[in-house]
């Protein structure tokens, strides 16, 4: 089960470090009611990442994940196509960063527009930033196939598919309890955050996302020439 684990908090902190989340929540929080919508979106974020593990899952358990004992050849391909498609991803987020002494990068229009959405709108939002966003859609798929592929019983392959989503979702409701906790004071901090995000926010995806290549990468090689 610890193998299992390692691999959704792995794979989890590439979604919950996802800067775009983390500044539309931000920029959410400092508005009106701002913790009443910041909490409907991370519900939603939590519902919609929820959802597309749970349907990953459920496709990926009906095929045998082993083979005499050991992982799958379907599995680790899988896992390099995924990693090949990361590694693309990461190589283009890349080349849109910013460049030194260039203009202020600006706020994505769909971010700014979380100013004034409802709570209800707020929730659906978030669970197409986590349920339908491509990139989440391919983390979650390489989370399901790593953990999968570690031979654990099913009991222990949903205790680490309930990790990865409750630490996936983490980068939005941690700004959010601290608003609720410290009010003005998490406010003035959450505003740096969002300032260096902003100005970064490509390179971040770029490093995180590469890093997840990586180790999809090194297990799927690892499994296909051993």
């Amino acid at each position: 089960m610890g193998e299992a684990v390692a691999f959704a908090v792995t794979f989890a902190l590439g979604v919950a470090l996802n800067p775009i989340p983390v500044l539309a929540i931000v920029l959410m929080l400092a508005t009106p009611r701002g913790l009443v919508r910041g909490a409907a979106l991370s519900a939603g974020a939590l519902a919609g990442l929820a959802a597309v593990t749970a349907v990953v899952y459920l496709v990926e358990s009906g095929a045998d994940p082993a083979e005499d004992g050991e992982t799958a050849t379907w599995v680790s391909v899988v896992q390099l196509l995924l990693a090949v498609l990361l590694v693309w991803l990461a190589a283009r987020k890349w080349r849109a960063r910013p460049r030194a002494g260039g203009d202020a990068p600006e706020m994505p229009g769909w971010v700014s527009a979380l100013e004034t959405i409802t709570p209800a709108r707020s929730a659906a939002a978030g669970f197409a930033l986590m349920g339908i966003n491509p990139k989440n859609v391919m983390i979650a798929a390489g989370a399901v196939t790593s953990i999968v592929a570690t031979g654990a019983g099913t009991g222990e392959q949903v205790v680490a598919l309930a990790v990865f989503v409750l630490v996936g979702v983490a980068g939005l409701g941690l700004p959010v309890l601290a608003t609720a906790l410290f009010g003005a004071r998490a406010e003035r901090a959450l505003a740096i955050v969002r300032e260096w995000m902003l100005r970064h926010h490509k390179v971040i995806t770029a490093g995180i996302v590469l890093v997840i290549a990586l180790v999809l990468l090194v297990d799927s090689v690892t499994a296909l020439v051993g």
